[in-house]
């Protein structure tokens, strides 16, 4: 017999954030009578998603290939599949398992089968939205407002999907879920070659985990940036160029601020002018050294950073993404989370208001780097890349803490999808700050102020 090879795949719908008042969604229990109608609603859920894509599946405990011209033989596994997973969830009634159809306005428009897990996980399981019902915020609804609803003890949702999957996946992340890792995939029965883990912590909205409300002060979370580098809400924010100069971080000798590249030669920058900064953002560099304790300094990556570097880190990080998005529109806007886009856009770092920073210690005239996580996005895929991420030490939580309220109390910012990234004068600055308008505006040339 076939394994319960689909028991988590995700046919959702993109975020529609208007939902209209008018439609009426709602959960009722799934029942032997609906036997028919989800497996039929099952297979044209699936066959929409994946009936152009190639993935391994499990048939007859053995593993096959099927691509975009066996149609048919997806059909029939997605079949026997929904099968099993309704006599699973309902036939069987298993202990801690649910099955829930989605209505709207009487009508069955998907399902959702989940089960309840030790330490109050909620784990989503098969959930599908017919495909005449789909882009209209259905399924965004269930997740954000029903199952809380239904079960709002549980404070954790677990989910995997394929890696294929690239409208589930950007749904989940859009939805403020994050990446899992291999040991999610695995704890539940699952190859991590074909699948991938997403996770939310209910209790912390935006991808704040566990240790962002419990330690963190109302001046640090108004100045944590959530929305991707590249939002409009952010890049609709007129810009009024100051004409303030650059000072050159590397000419100042200042025995507190060091380029990163001296702790570690990888972090060598190779974009001309990278240890300028706007005057602005070098006034507040001074202040926060004010506010760390004397044997702590700064690493600086980069500063300044032309518009040429831009453009390769970024299509750096986009050819890095399509190898676990294959949808070039979904992994293009996956990107401008980690690296702020250069078309239509003024990147930050090109206007000079932004630092890329950590921390060192000097004890005894030897100085060496805090451990506040993984550096960068430019270089290799990094789990820990979130100021606030679930993926820390406490060591390295109290590291990030230390310099996030240094940073906020002399009017930095800080873009939560980067934890080293602080800015001043910028478009996320303006928005964070109820300002009307940006400072600095692109620099053409590092000779042109």
């Amino acid at each position: 017999m076939m394994k319960h090879f689909f028991s988590l795949l995700i046919f959702f719908t993109f975020v529609l954030t208007n939902m209209s008042a008018s439609q009426k969604i709602y959960t009722e229990n799934l029942t032997e009578n609906d036997r028919e109608w989800f497996i039929e609603s099952f297979v044209s859920s699936f066959m929409s998603v994946y009936k152009d894509k190639v993935f391994v599946m499990t048939l007859d405990d053995q593993q096959a290939i099927l691509g975009p011209n066996e149609n048919k033989q997806k059909e029939l596994a997605v079949c026997n599949a929904s099968i099993n997973d309704f006599d699973s969830y309902i036939t069987e009634k298993k202990d801690g398992y649910y099955a829930v159809k989605v209505l709207q306005d009487k009508q069955k428009v998907g399902a959702l089968l989940y089960r309840l897990m030790d330490h109050k996980v909620l784990y989503i399981g098969q959930y599908f939205i017919l495909p005449e019902y789909q882009k209209k915020g259905i399924g965004t609804y269930v997740v954000q407002n029903l199952l809380p609803k239904l079960h709002p003890e549980y404070t954790r949702y677990e989910v995997l999907t394929r890696h294929q999957n690239d409208a589930g996946v950007y749904l989940y992340r859009n939805l403020d879920f994050l990446a899992g890792n291999q040991e999610i995939v695995e704890k539940y029965g699952y190859d991590p070659l074909q699948f991938m883990s997403l996770y939310k912590n209910l209790k912390h909205a935006q991808n704040k985990s566990e240790w962002y409300e419990e330690t963190t002060s109302d001046s640090i979370n108004q100045n944590v940036l959530y929305l991707p580098i590249g939002h409009a809400n952010l890049t609709n924010i007129e810009i009024q160029e100051s004409g303030e100069e650059l000072i050159d971080l590397s000419v100042l000798n200042h025995s507190r601020i060091q380029p990163l590249k001296a702790f570690n030669s990888k972090y060598q920058s190779t974009s001309p002018g990278y240890s300028k900064v706007r005057i602005g953002l070098y006034e507040r560099l001074m202040q926060l050294l004010d506010q760390l304790p004397e044997d702590i300094g700064i690493a600086y990556f980069e500063g300044f950073r032309s518009l040429g570097t831009q453009q390769k880190y970024f299509d750096k990080k986009f050819n890095e993404v399509l190898l676990t998005i294959s949808d070039k529109d979904i992994a293009y806007k996956e990107t401008c989370k980690c690296v702020s886009p250069y078309l239509n856009n003024t990147p930050v770092h090109c206007t000079g208001a932004a630092i890329d920073m950590t921390l060192y210690r000097t004890v005894n005239g030897e100085s060496c780097l805090l451990d506040m996580g993984q550096f960068g996005t430019i270089f290799c895929p990094n789990i820990q890349e979130q100021t606030f991420s679930e993926h820390t030490t406490k060591e390295q939580k109290l590291n990030r803490l230390l310099l996030l309220e240094a940073a906020t109390q002399v009017g930095l910012v800080n873009y939560g999808y980067e934890w080293w990234h602080y800015s001043y004068g910028d478009r996320a600055w303006a928005y964070l700050k109820n300002e009307n308008f940006a400072k600095y505006g692109l620099i053409e040339s590092i000779d042109s102020l």
